[in-house]
Formats: structure tokens, C-alpha cells, sequence
């Protein structure tokens, strides 16, 4: 593969790469296979130079789909993966983000929120 080549010759203990990619249940089988094979290099494993960081909603990463089964091969390999669950913004936390993100005071900003 042309990318795993690429990729090791970028990743450098002192240089080293994070690839995040958002909304990985749409991810289709051969995209997911690319990345497993990035993962489970073993030359870029051990430079510990190479990092995926992956979001996906939990509804979707349980089902029986393409996403599910790559998170079980990774596991199955032993590589390190760890799950932040994130949930849902309060009301007061999304009105604190808007009255920072506009520069206005929050009592101004619930219409917004």
C-alpha cells in the first residue's frame, strides 16, 4: 500500500502523527480495513509515532456493521484502544459556550442556547 508507506515514512517518535476522523459509523468496510492495517503495522507500532482518534455515536458503534467488527479486530490484536463516552451539553453549558463564543453575558444568551 502506497499510504502505509507514506505513512511510514512521516511517522517519527519526534514527529508523531494523530489522525482523527469524525463519524466513523459511516465508515464503509475498506476504509475501516485501511485503517486496521495503519493500526496493526507492526513497524508503526513500534515507533509509538501513530495515533487514530475515531468519534462515533454509541448507538451506532454497537450494532452488527462494519464499525462494530473493526472495533472487535483491534481489540482482538491487542493494541491499546480507550472509550470516552461523552454525553449530552446542559442547557447552562451550552448557553456558557455561546455567551463566550459571541463575547456576551449569559443572562443575554438563553434565547440562543
Amino acid at each position: 500500500l502506497i499510504f502505509l508507506t507514506f505513512l511510514k515514512a512521516l511517522c517519527q517518535k519526534e514527529r508523531p502523527i494523530v489522525l482523527f476522523i469524525d463519524d466513523m459509523h459511516w465508515a464503509d468496510a475498506p476504509s475501516l480495513d485501511l485503517l486496521k492495517v495503519l493500526l496493526l503495522d507492526p513497524d508503526i507500532a513500534s515507533r509509538q509515532a501513530f495515533m487514530l482518534v475515531g468519534a462515533c455515536r454509541s448507538n451506532e458503534s454497537a450494532s452488527n456493521g462494519p464499525l462494530s467488527a473493526f472495533l472487535r479486530d483491534i481489540d482482538k490484536s491487542g493494541a491499546s484502544i480507550t472509550k470516552i463516552e461523552v454525553g449530552d451539553l446542559t442547557q447552562k453549558a451550552v448557553n456558557e459556550l455561546v455567551s463566550s463564543a459571541l463575547n456576551m453575558p449569559q443572562d443575554t444568551c438563553h434565547s440562543l442556547a
